[in-house]
């Protein structure tokens, strides 16, 4: 797997890229979801769509992406290669999940993550938080392994994080980095 950048890629990266067959160079479609294990915060990999109004989907494991460039990404179609994403297993992070602690206070609202593209694993979590001094919201960053849980609508967080985020978000940065 090769990409065209050694840093970290978002989420928001890599949504809506066109996803191309590394062997025929045929468009397949656009990246429409993205697939992870929270548990393990490990890529399980992603779904395009294509065809009239995106209607057809067709997903990839994170090992057949083979080439990440600037605006395109290239996959594996080898026979024996895809399979079958479960969903049970795995967890689509939508945007907007609520971020809560452990002791049920609200942090903010999920806006993007960052993938380790060779490791194929999510390392932080950014969320918008509000900012009580100003009109808009702190962007914060939570590294993964503070995540206890995910259900449906909230990522439950170790309580320890809020008073991480109180001091931090004191600072005026626009960027917080939070404890874990």
């Amino acid at each position: 797997m090769t990409f065209q950048c050694d840093t970290l890629l978002r989420r928001s990266y890599l949504m809506g890229r066109k996803v191309f067959d590394s062997q025929t160079r045929q468009e397949i479609g656009q990246v429409s979801q993205i697939w992870i294990d929270w548990q393990t915060h490990l890529l399980v990999g992603l779904t395009c769509s294509f065809g009239f109004w995106g209607r057809n989907t067709q997903s990839f494991r994170w090992l057949q992406i083979e080439r990440v460039d600037r605006d395109r990404i290239f996959v594996s179609q080898r026979e024996g290669a895809s399979g079958l994403i479960e969903e049970t297993v795995t967890v689509d992070f939508r945007i907007g999940h609520t971020i809560c602690t452990s002791d049920g206070r609200m942090l903010g609202s999920l806006v993007d993550y960052c993938i380790e593209p060779y490791m194929g694993v999510a390392t932080h979590y950014l969320f918008s938080m509000p900012n009580p001094r100003g009109v808009t919201d702190d962007i914060c960053w939570l590294p993964a392994k503070a995540v206890m849980s995910v259900d449906s609508r909230n990522m439950i967080v170790h309580s320890s994080v809020m008073q991480a985020s109180n001091n931090k978000a004191a600072s005026g940065s626009t960027l917080v980095a939070l404890a874990s």
